[in-house]
């Protein structure tokens, strides 16, 4: 949200948006980062023994994904137009909707399917309602907050009632990861 953020303070104070290609890097140079913090944080507590094996993959795929953000920019999106005024909005394409593509089903499965099958798990377990409450809230607020994401970036921004619905739906699944987290997260042994 970087990017759309920056935009909107210079729409204000100057009245115009930033450069596309500032938008574009603002948004999207963290995708590899918080997708390997999301393997990390979940492959950590569900299936430790894989984590090496996953954070290689998404750090090859991170460095490609930032030879063409970074080496072939323009390539990499494009601008939908705006009347004077309104904040611009931006499509991936090429190796960035691919790669980005790809880190959104990464963190909706690794992130949320896996928190999931961890609260069933506790609960096959005998584990207290309390550690199964983490576990799912985590699960639930990463599939949830993915799937927000997804619709805002193909669906156009038809209303600022719709971005607006969508963003707070968004900051409260957010919450529920951060929720599970208040407290330490148990680990299978």
């Amino acid at each position: 949200m970087l990017g759309p953020s920056v935009s909107f303070l210079s729409l204000i104070f100057t009245g115009e948006n930033i450069p596309a290609t500032i938008y574009y890097v603002l948004s999207y140079a963290t995708v590899p980062i918080v997708t390997i913090g999301i393997i990390i944080m979940t492959f950590s507590i569900v299936q430790p023994k894989y984590q090496k094996y996953a954070v290689f993959i998404w750090s090859i795929l991170g460095l490609i994904y930032w030879i063409f953000m970074f080496g072939f920019t323009a390539s990499q999106f494009s601008v939908t137009e705006t009347e004077p005024g309104e904040l611009i909005d931006i499509n991936h394409e090429s190796v960035s909707l691919i790669i980005t593509g790809l880190s959104l089903i990464t963190s909706l499965i690794v992130g949320g399917g896996g928190f999931v099958y961890l609260s069933r798990k506790f609960k096959k377990l005998g584990f207290s309602k309390k550690e199964i409450r983490k576990s799912f809230l985590i699960g639930i607020g990463w599939m949830v907050f993915v799937i927000l994401g997804i619709l805002e970036a193909l669906i156009p921004p038809v209303s600022i009632t719709f971005v607006i619905i969508n963003r707070m739906l968004m900051f409260i699944a957010f919450n529920f990861v951060f929720m599970g987290y208040w407290s330490k997260p148990t680990k299978l042994q």
